[in-house]
């Protein structure tokens, strides 16, 4: 019996408290303190880690040539200036882009310092160079374009 007792004397000392809380001033404003609340605890939650992915902006050679080839094929210019040079995008952009529609990707492949990513079709083929890393921001440096 002592512990229902006991039990309902705590719940009586937390009401108090809570009506203290809530109608106290803020001695330095004058205004009323915030109310207090409580809740009664569920089941314990677990919260998975967010995954970790790599920035969209990671500059690998593929997605560097991906995002030029992508630009090219709309016709926008300025984007292109973000994943090569100038000299890339004029070489490019010389390349009608109605003709990105009949290529396809093929393949990223290591030529010394540089990747050359190439995208084939009945149009022809075209092949973007990319180059940068170690300490160089990687970019496309030349775009070549052979007629099928």
């Amino acid at each position: 019996m002592a512990v229902p007792i006991l039990l309902g004397g705590i719940l009586v000392a937390l009401v108090v408290i809570i009506v203290l809380l809530a109608t106290a001033e803020d001695e330095d404003s004058g205004k009323l303190a915030p109310i207090a609340t409580t809740a009664t605890a569920g089941p314990p939650t677990t919260t998975a880690p967010a995954p970790t992915t790599a920035p969209v902006d990671e500059r690998t050679d593929e997605l560097v040539a991906r995002r030029f080839f992508d630009a090219w094929a709309a016709g926008d210019a300025a984007a292109a200036r973000r994943w090569g040079t100038s000299g890339a995008i004029e070489q490019a952009f010389d390349v009608p882009n109605r003709l990105a529609a009949d290529l396809a990707f093929t393949t990223c492949r290591r030529d010394g310092d540089s990747v050359r990513c190439t995208w084939a079709g009945p149009a022809g083929r075209m092949v973007l160079v990319v180059a940068g890393g170690g300490g160089t921001e990687v970019q496309v440096v030349a775009a070549e374009f052979r007629p099928g």
